[in-house]
């Protein structure tokens, strides 16, 4: 088992190469230094041509593109969200971006090949950083457009999917306020603090500190005292939020890590959306997913 694990496991690595370079795809020698680092440039090649030959006969023969001198993913034959996520992004539509985002870029799948684990790194920040920024912009504009709902909304996927960004815990920090709803606001601050002191030792940036104080003291000094409602299960008791720290360094916005390649496939075929585990690659063939033997197979 465990002889047919790695060759089917380098023949997704090899999938997810090709399609992260929608346009270009990716040169074979590239592709034999990232997963075969560890054997002679002669068996690096026998090695991927093998793997490109069980690919084909997996998912079709027209599966990468034979017009193009690399390998790259056929248009015609299998579209991939992470293209979708990209060119949205290169657009500026960022609702359709955020709507593409499925996860962390190949979220769990390692080979233990540095080169290619760090490729993977990279990406995956990459495909992190479009996403929240497309959240950010989006929630910025509704605020603007005086939209506090959607505003809320956005933040708040912010919020999930960086709970340590000082940015936007802010954001939905000061939101929540200006929309009347300052108790869930401190609920978001005393969340954050916990998640800090907890993960990291660490404590908030003062800005979130100040904004914390100023929501307490409007809470206090209300007109006629009175505080906003809240359901009973969710209500925050204002004295047990902590004062600010006055020497608390600001935390740096934590890499979320790792792009799962966006997992819905159109098309004729379809990949894999979280490629983990020696998960056949599904295609024509019912049957497992086991690579040929045969050196004088089609070439790659």
């Amino acid at each position: 088992m465990p002889t047919r694990l790695a060759p089917r496991r380098r023949a997704l690595a090899l999938l997810a190469l090709a399609a992260s370079s929608a346009k270009e795809g990716i040169s074979r020698d590239r592709a034999m230094a990232l997963l075969w680092p560890e054997v002679d440039t002669a068996g690096a090649r026998n090695s991927l041509k093998q793997t490109v030959f069980a690919i084909r006969q997996a998912l079709g023969a027209e599966v990468f593109d034979r017009a193009s001198p690399n390998l790259r993913l056929n248009p015609r034959e299998i579209t991939v969200d992470l293209h979708h996520f990209e060119h949205a992004l290169a657009a500026g539509a960022h609702e359709e971006a955020v709507g593409d985002y499925t996860g962390p870029f190949l979220d769990g799948f390692y080979l233990d090949l540095l080169e290619f684990d760090r490729w993977v790194e990279r990406v995956r920040q990459r495909l992190d950083l479009g996403y929240a920024r497309s959240l950010e912009i989006l929630a910025v504009r509704a605020r603007l457009r005086g939209e506090m709902s959607a505003a809320i909304h956005w933040y708040r996927r912010l919020v999930e999917h960086d709970p340590v960004s000082t940015s936007s815990v802010l954001g939905l920090m000061l939101t929540l306020a200006a929309a009347g709803e300052p108790l869930e606001a401190l609920k978001y601050y005393l969340h954050h603090v916990t998640l800090l002191r907890e993960e990291f030792d660490a404590r908030p940036s003062p800005k979130i500190e100040l904004a914390a104080e100023r929501i307490r003291q409007e809470l206090t000094y209300r007109p006629g005292g009175a505080m906003p409602s809240a359901p009973a299960d969710e209500s925050v008791d204002i004295a047990d939020v902590p004062t600010p720290f006055s020497e608390s360094p600001i935390v740096a916005r934590r890499n979320s890590g790792p792009v799962r390649l966006p997992g819905r496939i159109s098309g004729q075929t379809r990949l894999p959306g979280r490629m983990s585990g020696p998960t056949p690659l599904p295609g024509r063939n019912s049957g497992p997913f086991t690579l040929p033997t045969n050196p004088n197979g089609p070439t790659g």
